[in-house]
């Protein structure tokens, strides 16, 4: 940790920028992949596109990639202008501005949502088939014919209704030889 004698502000400020800022790399990819205009004018999806751009893009491929984020309607007018970007980018909020009909920009779906989506149904399936093949092997499964016997009486119960005086309820044991 040796500071600078002199112009430590200025050291510390370019440190700092390099440490936390996109790399070019990463901007450029942005650029060219995920900047979409969402719900922004498209003076703003110009202006943030020529930020991430760093003045390293030619103003020709910067021109075709943003209109290329524009709505087809808005292509198809703005396509004819000669005029510098810029006052076709404020042409093109005049337009959005005047535009009667609501735009509707195309959402992307997420995987993880679809995946949850099929690995539930994938689930679903799987406790189906499994339902039908429990009740396949019970239905499968011979009943007995033979009628249900109430529980024996032990030799104590006997005893007791002896003792009590009832012997018509007396089960009879078997003899033992």
């Amino acid at each position: 940790l040796n500071p600078p004698n002199s112009d430590l502000y200025s050291t510390l400020k370019n440190r700092i920028i390099t440490q936390f800022a996109d790399s070019e790399q990463k901007r450029v990819k942005k650029l060219l992949q995920e900047q979409e205009l969402g719900d922004m004018r498209p003076s703003q999806l110009l202006r943030e596109m020529r930020s991430l751009a760093g003045g390293e893009v030619n103003d020709n491929i910067l021109t075709s990639i943003w209109m290329s984020r524009l709505p087809s309607n808005m292509r198809l007018i703005i396509s004819i202008s000669n005029e510098p970007l810029d006052k076709v980018a404020l042409l093109a909020d005049k337009i959005c501005e005047v535009s009667d009909t609501p735009h509707i920009h195309a959402v992307e779906i997420l995987n993880t949502a679809t995946r949850n989506q099929s690995d539930i149904q994938q689930q679903l399936a799987e406790i189906t088939n499994e339902k039908a093949s429990i009740k396949a092997n019970i239905n499968r499964r011979p009943r007995s014919r033979s009628r249900h016997r109430p529980p024996s009486r032990s030799g104590m119960h006997n005893i007791r209704m002896v003792c009590a005086g009832n012997t018509t309820n007396l089960i009879t044991m078997p003899k033992m030889s």
